[in-house]
């Protein structure tokens, strides 16, 4: 298994109230947790799951092993993109975690919930990272270019986990 890009117990709680379709990362956290030690019988059948997955069966798959391992479950949609943001910030941080692609799904789940979230900052970093893929300027984040925009990135994501504590 990839351990960069294995998901955390808060990150699949977070998909789930968010409304996200089941992947093989999930299986694989599935198959991580009973390598742990954790045990219960609908973790197995999700362990056991194989490609194409129904997202009408693996949805309440999901809900129930979270709820036979005592997973607390985010409150609503904003808690859950908050309980996300921690973990997906903190992997920044710790570098088990693209930037791209921490940044990347934060600015999917600030549009998914109207731009009305504290993740705004995350998308707008997101496309000023992208645009400077491809030019030589961005317009989304003030004095951000190519020599200093993993920095800027760093920096807001320490000052962000400061504020909204960690995972």
């Amino acid at each position: 298994m990839d351990k960069q890009n294995m998901l955390t117990t808060p990150e699949i709680a977070a998909l789930r109230i968010l409304g996200y379709s089941v992947d093989s990362r999930w299986i694989e956290w599935a198959q991580n947790m009973l390598a742990e030690g954790h045990d219960t019988p609908t973790l197995r059948i999700l362990a056991g799951e194989l490609p194409p997955f129904d997202s009408w069966e693996m949805r309440p798959m999901v809900a129930q092993t979270l709820n036979e391992l005592g997973v607390e479950l985010p409150h609503n949609a904003e808690a859950a993109a908050l309980q996300l943001a921690r973990v997906r910030v903190q992997k920044i941080i710790d570098g088990t975690m693209s930037q791209a692609e921490a940044l990347f799904s934060l600015a999917d789940v600030c549009i998914g919930l109207d731009y009305d979230c504290n993740l705004h900052g995350f998308y707008r970093l997101h496309h000023a990272l992208d645009s400077l893929n491809y030019h030589d300027h961005q317009y989304y984040w003030p004095d951000a270019d190519r020599s200093n925009i993993s920095e800027v990135i760093h920096s807001y994501c320490l000052d962000w986990i400061q504020k909204n504590g960690v995972a």
